[in-house]
């Protein structure tokens, strides 16, 4: 199941988050190389507490929403499912 839904966001939203990250940095509103590297801290933590990849994925995207004043979870799903393809988390696509 976690494969199916990191596929579905990534399928759907990837080239959407990729332009809209692009965008950011390019306004210097986001450095994107320190977002990714904190996605990439918060998950080496995570893997320090859980070896489960789901448990991973759903303690990322709940992280991500809580540093985000619990606003949109979706969006947070499918921002870690962008993390997840460019692997940043989990090293590889999961299975």
């Amino acid at each position: 199941m976690l494969n199916a839904q990191i596929t579905f966001n990534v399928t759907h939203y990837y080239e959407s988050v990729n332009a809209a990250l692009d965008r950011l940095s390019g306004e210097n509103r986001l450095n994107v190389t320190k977002f990714a590297m904190n996605v990439r801290r918060m998950f080496e933590d995570a893997c320090e507490r859980l070896s489960s990849q789901s448990e991973i994925y759903h303690l990322l995207i709940d992280s991500l929403f809580d540093k985000c004043g619990h606003k949109h979870k979706e969006a947070c799903a499918v921002i870690v499912s962008y993390f997840v393809q460019r692997c940043e988390v989990f090293n590889e696509i999961t299975e």
